[in-house]
């Protein structure tokens, strides 16, 4: 049987990288990765899938992610080296799976930037002058999205490029304020519109086992809490990976799945209020008046072309 001594990595002395990132420090890398662009859409896309039901498929979510985070934080802690998910496989089977892990773990962080540009367009439909920059039939761009869309592609390029030397030492404040944003958007929402009957008014899971299983894989709720893995991209440089890696990694995904869980209940909860079945009966004027709109919002839009392709923003991004 192999055991860690057997499998440990070369120990050539590393001269590029020096240990001087704490636990703070991973944490906040991974809760700034988990905490992205999904933290609206993931609970819009979630709800429109499963209903009231999303509540399960975040916790079902946060299980599984929990389980990967647990392999990943042993060997974060037995591997400190940098960029450790894609050199873990060239440790266990050699160098052609470690080259391959390597290409698509790029592949992986390549398509992260279109994503967040996919969510800033989709985001922007909540304004007139953002409608043409989509096709209102199925969510692909147009035109004129295209070429907005490689404007916000270089904006990405040259904050990440610059983001090393410029921005190094306000990462934690630009992390602060990432979760300082979901926390008070819950906060507001739960105070001054919250509507209870919204979790029963039509059921609390009108699509059944399979809405709640659905909402897990297509709504962004896998995607999100995968940003725990930056943690382990950085224990090269941490100070003491042992001890540090495995609370950094368990920590953030605590912190995303409480944080993404809040803003699902919240977020239905500050839907608009279910009509009320006496709507209109003791009024004279006619029906069609008072005639409220379709409730739930989720029957609405199950079926309908949208609803295939809102999800697909939904990251982090995510690592974002």
């Amino acid at each position: 049987m192999s055991t860690a001594d057997q499998l440990s990595p070369p120990t050539a002395p590393n001269r590029n990288l020096r240990r001087q990132v704490g636990i703070i420090g991973l944490t906040w890398a991974s809760v700034g990765s988990i905490i992205g662009s999904g933290w609206l859409l993931g609970a819009k896309s979630a709800v429109m899938a499963a209903g009231p039901a999303a509540i399960i498929s975040w916790v079902i979510g946060a299980i599984a992610i929990v389980l990967l985070a647990l392999v990943h934080a042993e060997l974060g802690g037995m591997f400190p080296v940098a960029g450790g998910t894609t050199r873990y496989p060239h440790y266990a089977f050699g160098g052609l799976a470690g080259m391959s892990f390597g290409w698509f773990s790029w592949l992986q962080a390549a398509s992260v930037a279109p994503i967040e540009v996919e969510a800033m367009i989709n985001y922007g439909q909540h304004y007139s002058w953002a409608h043409s920059l989509e096709h209102a039939s199925n969510g692909t761009l147009t035109t004129s999205g295209f070429f907005v869309a490689a404007l916000l592609m270089a904006i990405f390029v040259a904050v990440n490029f610059l983001g090393i030397r410029v921005l190094a030492h306000t990462n934690s404040a630009a992390t602060w304020w990432k979760i300082a944003i979901p926390l008070f958007t819950i906060f507001v929402l739960a105070i001054t519109h919250f509507h209870g009957g919204n979790f029963t008014s039509q059921g609390f899971a009108p699509f059944g086992a399979k809405g709640v299983l659905a909402a897990i894989s297509t709504s962004g709720i896998i995607f999100a809490l995968l940003g725990f893995e930056q943690a382990i991209q950085l224990a090269g440089e941490s100070t003491n990976p042992k001890r540090d890696i495995p609370r950094a990694v368990l920590g953030s995904v605590a912190i995303g799945a409480v944080i993404y869980l809040a803003l699902q209940v919240v977020f239905i909860g500050a839907l608009p209020a279910p009509p009320s079945p006496t709507a209109g009966r003791s009024s004279p004027t006619p029906a069609s008046a008072v005639r409220s709109p379709v409730w739930p919002p989720w029957s609405a839009s199950a079926g309908s072309p949208r609803s295939s392709t809102s999800t697909r923003s939904s990251p982090p991004v995510a690592p974002a």
